[in-house]
């Protein structure tokens, strides 16, 4: 296993190799929990978790959503929202705005090797991804007439067999 799967959030490279390995995921939830729900903070740790993640080396590509299981559970019990294979419902819109960092010598997204997540979802490819919050979207861009998941587990963060996403939105001529 790399080190990136036990701490998504921290580079190796930058830290000491002595730093604490198990004070990491209490100081993280820390966080979230000292967060408030109407401050967009917790929502920008999201999108920088999500950023930083897909640098990580996985040793299963198939791990993609289980390592992260963790902080979406505490994220999802602490909001409330309905997480959507690595996205959240409430914030939808701006989390269909993420774009993969690099491309494939075909032209493509590198995707895993198995099946990870819907193509809508970040978790789809390898690699970094950005997260755009500044996307105009919400105003003029589509609704949500239906999102959902089929779950591999009873884990709701966990990994998932299939997805669906159904939008209506405005065409412009």
């Amino acid at each position: 296993m790399h080190p990136g799967e036990f701490y998504p959030l921290i580079d190796p490279n930058k830290h000491n190799r002595n730093f604490d390995r198990e004070s990491w995921p209490r100081d993280w939830l820390h966080q979230i929990l000292s967060t408030s729900l109407e401050s967009e903070d917790l929502w920008i740790k999201w999108r920088n978790l999500v950023s930083n993640y897909g640098k990580k080396h996985l040793t299963r590509d198939s791990d993609r959503l289980v390592a992260l299981s963790a902080v979406a559970n505490a994220y999802r019990i602490r909001t409330g929202d309905e997480y959507l294979a690595g996205l959240w419902l409430s914030q939808l819109h701006q989390s269909l705005a993420w774009t993969a960092d690099r491309v494939s010598a075909a032209g493509g997204f590198n995707r895993p090797d198995c099946y990870v997540a819907p193509s809508w979802s970040w978790a789809a490819v390898k690699g970094m991804t950005l997260v755009d919050s500044h996307v105009g979207i919400s105003k003029v861009g589509p609704t949500v007439i239906e999102c959902s998941v089929l779950l591999a587990s009873k884990d709701p963060c966990g990994q998932v067999k299939a997805g669906s996403l159904v939008l209506k939105a405005p065409f412009l001529k």
